[in-house]
């Protein structure tokens, strides 16, 4: 008796998976690298045909590169898990969840942060405003905590320093026929309030407001009969005989004075303070000693600025002009003439004197330049 025996035949059907970039071997021999399903024709140890059916997936592997940026002093943590403080290029190295390799590239950039000092100045009265908007008017340190384009912190300490504004006034006093220059460069000459407005080496204003005093010395005498009166009082006095170049008399320096000679030509000089000034001289004549002028002298514009005009009756031999050191400074022989023109505009400003000799002796009188 014969007994039959009966062999199997396989249908099988399998999954397999690589990576992007393998190649899978189906049971055939035969390979693959795309997702695909492969049937594989194969004989079993029996003769019988076998039959696989292979479903083959092709798991994509990952290449990427990205961008990062910190803040300097900040930490960066890495696809890996790594750090890093730099600004660098990483390569992460990680397996996807199908078991494949996945590649990123991070590109990481550090921006800075900012910590600056700067100094900053104002006048006294005005505001600065500091980098964060608030605002400053007393001389302080602020610390501007700001943020940068990049996101970071930007910290600014602010110096700041209030330069004073001056608001003077002041009281100076000058001298008839002187001049005054004020702070600003401007000049005076007569009793007034003047207001300079400058600028201090800070940048600031400076306001001085002067008060000027001109003091005019009265040089003016009175005759009361034989003795001469300055009438100037509380100052001090210096009598002098004006046909000798203003030699001084010995002894008379009261307010009066009455001449011990008999005529003469006499002035006094006054003195107020820091200022001086000569009376007009006065002839006396030899039998009454009374105040004369028979030249009828005129002298014209006084003050002045530049042009002098002096007439007169009878006869002058020379005209001079001292200044009040008693320099000789102009001299002119006038005999034929009556009247004369003196440009001074070259003097200094001050007082001088015309001297003009006649047949009676020396007349002096005095001009004020400015």
């Amino acid at each position: 008796m014969t007994t039959l025996t009966v062999n199997p035949t396989y249908n099988l059907n399998e999954t397999a998976s690589i990576c992007q970039g393998q190649t899978y071997t189906y049971p055939d021999g035969s390979t693959g690298t795309v997702t695909e399903t492969h049937t594989s024709l194969l004989a079993s140890v029996d003769g019988c045909d076998s039959i696989i059916v292979t479903n083959l997936t092709v798991n994509p592997t990952y290449n990427l590169n990205e961008t990062a940026s910190i803040c300097q002093g900040q930490t960066y943590t890495y696809p890996d898990g790594s750090t890093g403080t730099v600004t660098e290029t990483h390569t992460s190295v990680l397996t996807s969840v199908d078991g494949c390799d996945s590649i990123i590239v991070t590109n990481l950039t550090v921006n800075p942060t900012y910590n600056m000092n700067e100094t900053a100045s104002i006048c006294q009265g005005q505001t600065y405003t500091y980098p964060d908007g608030a605002t400053g008017t007393i001389t302080e340190t602020h610390t501007s905590v700001l943020t940068s384009v990049d996101g970071c912190d930007s910290i600014i300490v602010t110096n700041l320093t209030v330069n004073p504004t001056y608001n003077m006034n002041e009281t100076v006093s000058i001298c008839q026929g002187e001049t005054y220059t004020y702070p600003d460069g401007s000049t005076g000459t007569v009793s007034e309030v003047h207001t300079s407005l400058l600028t201090s080496v800070d940048g600031c204003d400076s306001t001085i407001i002067t008060t000027l005093d001109v003091i005019i010395v009265d040089n003016t005498v009175t005759v009361n009969g034989s003795t001469l009166e300055a009438n100037a009082t509380g100052a001090t006095y210096q009598w002098v005989v004006c046909d000798n170049e203003l030699a001084a008399i010995d002894g008379a320096t009261n307010q009066t004075f009455t001449p011990s000679s008999g005529a003469g030509n006499y002035a006094v000089i006054v003195t107020e303070g820091s200022c001086v000034d000569t009376s007009d001289c006065i002839l006396l004549d030899p039998t009454g000693l009374e105040n004369v002028d028979p030249y009828n002298i005129s002298i014209y514009p006084n003050p002045t600025t530049e042009d002098l005009h002096i007439s007169w009756n009878g006869t002058i031999s020379f005209v001079r002009i001292t200044d009040a050191r008693g320099r000789l400074l102009y001299e002119l022989n006038v005999q034929n003439t009556k009247s004369i023109d003196i440009n001074v505009g070259l003097y200094e400003d001050g007082v001088y004197f015309i001297h003009l000799y006649t047949d009676d002796g020396i007349v002096v009188k005095d001009v004020i330049k400015q």
